[in-house]
């Protein structure tokens, strides 16, 4: 397990998945509705219908 710190942001992840969270973007807002963590990953072939879970 590594530990990954960007700026005031440390995150834990394995070894074998920093692959594909390389280029993340993580975004917080906080808006009544649809707010919350967002996630951005150019490396996701697909993506559910609320946007929260890809492969």
């Amino acid at each position: 397990m590594r530990s990954l710190i960007t700026r005031a942001l440390r995150s834990f992840a394995i070894l074998k998945s920093i692959l594909y969270l390389y280029g993340l973007v993580l975004d917080y807002s906080d808006a009544m509705i649809g707010g919350g963590f967002q996630f951005t990953n150019p490396n996701a072939n697909q993506t559910c219908g609320c946007g929260k879970s890809f492969s």
